[in-house]
């Protein structure tokens, strides 16, 4: 019955609607920040097709490395260095995958901060019979 007669805070209501808006805020800048760094010198997922010479030399570069260091009994080092590509593509894309699923559960949960004052118990009045039990 005390918790009944407790008065909502009005400082945890800004705290519940403040924090989710800052994470949101937080994320999306440290995305835009971060992403082309993470992404590196040469962005896979914009890059990738056979016209481009930034990957041909890239892809290049990769076969001779493989040769270099494997010896020249390597098997198959274009086959090794596009699998390498694939690979770092295959990694941004579930980066970016990743940093998408965040933005939306931050976004669900800043859309629920408002069922917290809708589904919250009404005050029973002084006169009335309580009629749960």
């Amino acid at each position: 019955m005390a918790s009944e007669d407790r008065a909502t805070n009005p400082w945890m209501i800004a705290l519940a609607v403040i924090l989710p808006t800052f994470m949101e805020v937080l994320d999306t800048s440290i995305a835009s920040v971060a992403l082309p760094y993470i992404a590196g010198s040469v962005s896979l997922a914009h890059n990738i097709t056979p016209d481009n010479p930034v990957f041909q030399q890239h892809y290049q570069g990769l076969q001779t490395m493989l040769q270099q260091f494997a010896g020249p009994a390597f098997y198959q080092p274009a086959e090794r260095a596009l699998g390498i590509l694939d690979r770092g593509l295959s990694q941004q894309a579930a980066l970016l995958a990743l940093v998408d699923d965040f933005r939306y559960l931050a976004i669900v949960c800043t859309v629920c901060v408002p069922l917290v004052f809708v589904l919250k118990k009404a005050k029973a009045k002084a006169g009335a019979v309580s009629s749960a039990h």
